[in-house]
């Protein structure tokens, strides 16, 4: 953990997740203690922010984010955020890179090793579960990581495809982590966990949204050199 991920993470409970003013900060200040520091006067001048996004900036206090670093500390998951040398390269450049990202495993490597993201249906017909386990596991094989979103269907079929090819997959789910939530797939999560990652940028026990879902896949999409659609609805 970096000297600053108590100061990401107090960003991001302040505005939320999906927000593209992370954006903007990695872009005018040197780092976000310097942000956080600035204070009041130097939020309003920055002139981005709404009403909302500045009274919580103002609100929010870092013992709150504390809790969520000591709750990960608790549960053993690593906290990732822009300044720690595991944050991929390639989710900086999206419009709205995650402030934190917390993660059961070790995040692989994918700004230098090729990475295919596997998504489609959650009701799949058994044809494309077949397909997308077997291309998981050519791909794991090959080296390839495999990068999903943890869900029924094509979702779990890639991810069994690349266990059990002994290869790399990265499972990035919609809710915090350690939430109970679909649990028929928890023991996948946690083989997963033992050779790449479990990540999410929701706090851990964050139950799951609507909204979640869909703006998790622009993590997959960006941890990936190329999208595989194996069946869609």
């Amino acid at each position: 953990m970096s000297d600053t991920t108590l100061y990401w993470v107090w960003l991001q409970k302040a505005i939320g997740c999906c927000n593209p003013k992370v954006k903007t900060i990695l872009r005018f200040y040197p780092s976000i203690i310097d942000f956080y520091e600035g204070g009041q006067q130097e939020w309003l001048l920055c002139g981005c922010f709404t009403k909302g996004e500045f009274n919580n900036l103002c609100s929010t206090k870092l013992e709150a984010a504390q809790q969520i670093v000591e709750r990960c500390n608790m549960l053993d998951y690593k906290i990732i955020t822009p300044d720690t040398l595991s944050y991929p390269q390639q989710l900086k450049e999206i419009y709205e890179p995650p402030a934190v990202l917390y993660a059961n495993g070790d995040l692989p490597d994918v700004d230098n090793i090729l990475s295919i993201g596997m998504v489609g249906t959650r009701n799949a017909t058994n044809v494309g579960k077949k397909l997308a386990y077997s291309i998981g596991y050519d791909l794991a094989k090959s080296g390839v990581i495999v990068v999903s979103g943890g869900a029924l269907g094509i979702d779990s079929s890639s991810h069994h495809g690349a266990l059990a090819a002994e290869g790399t997959t990265i499972c990035v789910l919609g809710c915090g982590i350690n939430y109970n939530y679909l649990m028929t797939n928890a023991q996948m999560r946690s083989q997963i966990a033992k050779s790449g990652a479990v990540i999410s940028e929701y706090p851990p026990d964050t139950p799951p949204q609507k909204y979640s879902f869909p703006k998790r896949n622009r993590i997959i999409s960006a941890l990936s050199q190329g999208i595989l659609v194996v069946e869609a609805g």
